[in-house]
């Protein structure tokens, strides 16, 4: 979204890459200690970029909506950073919705920065929502209210039809994302052919990034249902169900939780893991919840080193484990880790599987004394 309204303006714009082992070694000499693990990986993006650029874009995000706050070490980022690098070259904004600093506003602050007008930042404004088409479903939401506040914003003529099919797109291509990589995340491990579901999933995106409606995006997304849902599997009816709950970008980043969904699929699990975030431990909490009602077979909480946040859901989740007869195990990562300790997942792996076969044949003995 940021990407596309500085290109609109006309500014170049470089990204960091994604979080790597040289950016992780990065994130251990600049951060102090105490610091958590994702806290750590922002400052040493931004220290990446230092000698690359002219400015470093680094807002201030301290909620999108009531019950809708960041952790405080995050929305903290920017002082985190101007303190670890005083003499770096920061673009800054605050965006909090309680205190009317939405983001359209902070968009326009932006654009005043960069010496651009106000007129000139509102239709950059909407052109990088035009074009950003995989954007989240509550980010989606977010822009219909405030389109629905300001329909003229600062004098430029919004055709709000337009807008509306934008976001038709935007909110259908979400949803059906969503549904793919779910149904990919519990079937990959047992493909017979290793490879297929990803390439698959790679065109559907490729594909559905280039859409003009929203017929066009149901008709993509229905081909590849039908091409992945076809993909031949060798499943067996009853396998093991792990859950991947925990703080979001831990959760999602496949180099920062050292490829911890593809252990467990090379290890023939069905992994279950949530496509609608909420708020980070509340959000935890609540998955965890919902898989046991369900009937997962275990549920693997990972975080940074030192969240609070996620520290303090940790008893909760203890709890309902003991409630629900779930176990549960607990991983935390920082700088340190490496792909060898993520392979300590196995003892717990190996108990679900003996719990599970237990838990089998005691059904099967109590089926036999009910037919007697």
């Amino acid at each position: 979204m940021w990407l596309n309204f500085f290109k609109s303006l006309g500014i170049k714009t470089i990204v960091s890459p994604k979080t790597n082992r040289e950016i992780i070694k990065l994130a251990r000499a600049n951060s102090i200690d105490e610091a958590c693990f994702s806290s750590k990986l922002f400052i040493s993006h931004v220290k990446y970029l230092m000698d690359k650029c002219d400015q470093i874009f680094v807002p201030r995000i301290e909620n999108t909506k009531i019950r809708r706050d960041y952790c405080a070490r995050i929305f903290g980022v920017y002082d985190f950073v101007i303190n670890t690098f005083p003499r770096a070259k920061l673009l800054h904004v605050n965006i909090n919705y309680l205190y009317d600093e939405a983001e359209l506003k902070a968009f326009i602050e932006i654009g005043a920065t960069l010496g651009k007008c106000r007129d000139e930042s509102v239709k950059a404004y909407y052109n990088a929502l035009a074009t950003s088409k995989l954007t989240k479903k509550a980010n989606v939401l977010q822009q219909e209210e405030l389109l629905a506040c300001c329909p003229h914003a600062g004098g430029y003529d919004l055709n709000q039809e337009m807008f509306y099919s934008i976001f038709s797109i935007i909110y259908r291509a979400t949803f059906d994302r969503d549904y793919l990589a779910d149904f990919i995340r519990k079937n990959i491990a047992f493909e017979v052919n290793k490879g297929d579901y990803e390439k698959c999933f790679n065109e559907y995106l490729q594909e559905v990034g280039q859409v003009e409606t929203a017929n066009e995006a149901e008709i993509i997304f229905e081909k590849h249902r039908r091409r992945i849902e076809a993909i031949p599997i060798d499943k067996p009816d009853n396998p093991i169900r792990i859950g991947v709950i925990g703080e979001i970008y831990v959760v999602i980043e496949p180099s920062v939780n050292c490829n911890l969904e593809r252990w467990l699929a090379e290890n023939q699990v069905e992994i279950h893991r949530p496509t609608d975030w909420s708020s980070s431990t509340n959000g935890a909490i609540s998955q965890a919840h919902q898989m046991m009602q369900d009937g997962i077979d275990g549920i693997i909480h990972i975080k940074s080193a030192s969240c609070s946040p996620e520290i303090t859901g940790m008893s909760i989740l203890q709890n309902m484990s003991s409630d629900y007869d779930v176990p549960i195990m607990f991983m935390t990562f920082d700088t340190t880790i490496s792909e060898a300790g993520v392979h300590t997942v196995e003892a717990f792996y190996d108990m679900v599987v003996a719990r599970k076969e237990s838990n089998e044949i005691q059904h099967q003995k109590k089926e036999r004394r009910a037919e007697y």
